[in-house]
């Protein structure tokens, strides 16, 4: 059921997607030509914040971060293995993989790379303050709108 809660995570973590596209734009060059990649992150983002934290508010402001934090984490995982799948994909139709399973290794392979290559990093301090105000702000939507 629709509620002012998951309007509210849904937006701010549609938010926390746009700021996750732009980070990921500076650490691969080749995203720079992805065409809709900033929308890409801002739906999945979306629907994350409607499904995930929307969902999960109501329970106090330190629960309220925490599902943020988990919707940001969740956020970042569909992300960064959805474009890897992208990117194996690409590989595969040029003929780079001899096998389905080393196709799917390569996929998981260049998915840890990404993830730990923005997590090592500062640029995951945006992603993380934007999921924590996505769940204090889905929670003051809940307490304000009932």
């Amino acid at each position: 059921m629709p509620t002012a809660a998951r309007l509210i995570a849904a937006i701010f973590m549609a938010g926390t997607g746009i700021i996750l596209a732009l980070e990921l734009r500076e650490l691969r060059e080749s995203l720079k030509y992805f065409a809709y990649f900033i929308e890409y992150n801002a739906s999945l983002g979306a629907i994350v914040g409607w499904n995930l934290v929307g969902n999960r508010v109501g329970q106090g402001w330190a629960r309220a971060a925490a599902a943020g934090i988990s919707g940001g984490f969740v956020t970042l995982m569909l992300v960064v293995f959805s474009l890897a799948f992208r990117e194996m994909l690409n590989r595969a139709f040029r003929k780079f993989y001899d096998h389905a399973l080393e196709a799917i290794l390569a996929a998981l392979k260049i998915g840890i790379t990404d993830f730990l290559a923005i997590s090592a990093t500062v640029a995951i301090l945006p992603v993380f303050m934007g999921a924590v105000l996505s769940g204090l702000g889905a929670e003051a939507a809940e307490r304000r709108w009932r």
